[in-house]
């Protein structure tokens, strides 16, 4: 799902950077076009030229270039007007050298621009529209130039600034183009970029070449004002970092503790550029701590470096920064407990005392995959335990035998206990809610020991880096609770059956699931 919604956030940043189809790549100027192009730039020649119109009116992007140096212009003139005017003249928009430089109109109703050129290690391509009879701020597509040997991939950004932020999407491209990856950044305050982007005005190096270099020493020049921005008020700021999932600064509160800030960006549906920071501040942090960002959209880490401790957390669904893993003297994931490099591959269910990262003490997590065990709040959780390991639970509507089945459940299924009463329990299995007898049921400590009976099969592989939907009801008219890809699984278990017709697959990392087509699995090649 992350991997669509990403892609789709990304196509509608893109939408204003596409070009149209052009008319000719070189139109006739006309007459009154180059009368006032000789009389203004006299030494200069016209290197790239675009537009549509005649001597009565009309449109034209220009590029003039003398000793290498290149002026970006354009020529406009109303039906009414009584001459073409030059309403755009940039000596600072264009890259001097041989850039090969280039400016197209959209010739199929003008008032948009695009404007391009090559540097040595990548081809940048901006962009402006004119709104209001004004031409407006700048977009940049950023390609690299020099595509990876090994299959061409190309790596590209396109930003643009809105309010004062600095939005970005990474593309990864193959060589025809078609993109592999995408990530939406979260926007970078960039008060150093406000009113300097304007068409007229703009400069070709104001746009940083990598944008979460404002913020991160460990991928650019940290500037100064987005710093300054990023820190709260009566913070004093240590370091600061950048990925898909979020914007993380550490420092001293007033109080002179360590802190930990991570924003994270909400945007309107279908408006990536519009939206609200929700901030996180963390309880008090050790001394020295040291702050890292995960690659990409990985979360973020903290690192006791004298300890050899390392602590990274997560961003889930109930919209709380969570701790994710642990690496000490033993390495161990959490929410649910999992020891990956053991031999006890089982899933350990219950409240980690150290989940949240605003009431979280470093200083108790434990160093050991045990001890981490240990301290796992295990009431009001239970798995399904039928002595029978083929035989499957029932979750029902109401705690009575013949009440509606929201589907039967394998062995091994995890449930949060909400309440009990008689014979039944009320469970919670990701969105579902409903009644289970309680005599198959394993509660507490006791569910550790019960062995998965899940079925094993495998999405198929024409469903490769596609995403399938997941209902709140097995019915292909109900909502849609998720889409995930299903073709590999190392993040979902197959849990529950409605007939021979649905699955419920339960994302054990995330706690969210649904209801899907059986058809789209199978048994594998063994």
């Amino acid at each position: 799902m992350k991997k669509t919604c990403v892609l789709c956030i990304c196509l509608v940043l893109l939408v204003g950077l596409l070009p149209p189809s052009f008319a000719a790549a070189n139109p006739a100027l006309p007459q009154a076009v180059l009368d006032l192009v000789a009389q203004k730039y006299p030494a200069h020649t016209l290197t790239s030229q675009s537009g549509f119109g005649d001597e009565q009116q009309g449109q034209y992007a220009l590029v003039l270039s003398k000793e290498k140096q290149h002026v970006l212009v354009i020529a406009e003139k109303e039906k009414a007007a009584p001459a073409y005017r030059l309403t755009i003249e940039n000596p600072n928009a264009i890259m001097p050298g041989d850039t090969r430089p280039s400016a197209m109109i959209d010739t199929g109703g003008g008032d948009s621009l695009f404007y391009s050129f090559t540097g040595e290690e990548y081809y940048w391509s901006f962009h402006s529209v004119k709104q209001d009879g004004q031409w407006g701020d700048v977009d940049l597509q950023l390609y690299t130039q020099y595509p990876d040997i090994n299959d061409g991939e190309q790596i590209g950004q396109y930003m643009r600034l809105a309010d004062g932020l600095l939005f970005s999407t990474t593309t990864y491209e193959d060589r025809e183009g078609n993109v592999k990856e995408s990530y939406v950044y979260p926007p970078i305050p960039a008060p150093q970029l406000k009113d300097k982007l304007s068409l007229h005005q703009v400069v070709w190096q104001l746009f940083p070449q990598n944008p979460q270099g404002l913020v991160s020493l460990g991928s650019g020049t940290p500037h100064p004002d987005t710093l300054k921005a990023l820190t709260p008020q009566g913070w004093t700021l240590i370091s600061a970092e950048t990925n898909a999932d979020g914007i993380y600064v550490l420092g001293k509160d007033a109080q002179g503790e360590t802190r930990l800030l991570l924003k994270r960006w909400q945007a309107k549906p279908l408006y990536p550029t519009q939206g609200d920071y929700a901030d996180t501040v963390s309880a008090p942090l050790p001394e020295g701590i040291r702050l890292q960002a995960g690659s990409l959209g990985g979360g973020v880490s903290l690192y006791q470096d004298e300890a050899n401790r390392a602590f990274s957390f997560a961003y889930r669904q109930d919209g709380i920064w969570r701790l994710d893993f642990v690496m000490a003297q033993d390495w161990y994931g959490v929410d649910p407990l999992h020891h990956p490099s053991s031999t006890d591959t089982a899933y350990y269910f219950g409240d980690f005392p150290f989940g949240d990262i605003r009431t979280i003490d470093v200083s108790g997590i434990p160093n050991t995959f045990a001890g981490a065990v240990n301290a796992l709040d295990q009431r009001g959780w239970a798995k399904v335990n039928n002595p029978n390991p083929n035989d499957r639970l029932h979750l029902r509507a109401q705690p009575r035998r013949g009440a509606a089945s929201l589907g039967k459940f394998y062995n091994g299924t995890p449930v949060k206990v909400l309440e009990t009463k008689g014979d039944w329990a009320r469970v919670q299995i990701a969105h579902l809610h409903g009644w289970m007898m309680a005599d198959y049921l394993a509660f507490g400590r006791e569910m550790n020991q019960v062995q998965p009976a899940f079925p094993g099969m495998v999405g198929l592989e024409s469903l490769e880096d596609h995403e399938v939907p997941l209902h709140t009801r097995p019915d292909e008219s109900s909502p849609v609770s998720l889409r995930r890809v299903i073709f590999y699984e190392p993040h979902y278990w197959i849990i529950g059956a409605v007939d021979e017709e649905w699955y419920f697959l339960y994302f054990f990392e995330e706690g969210t699931g649904g209801y899907i087509q059986q058809q789209w699995f199978w048994e594998g090649n063994g």
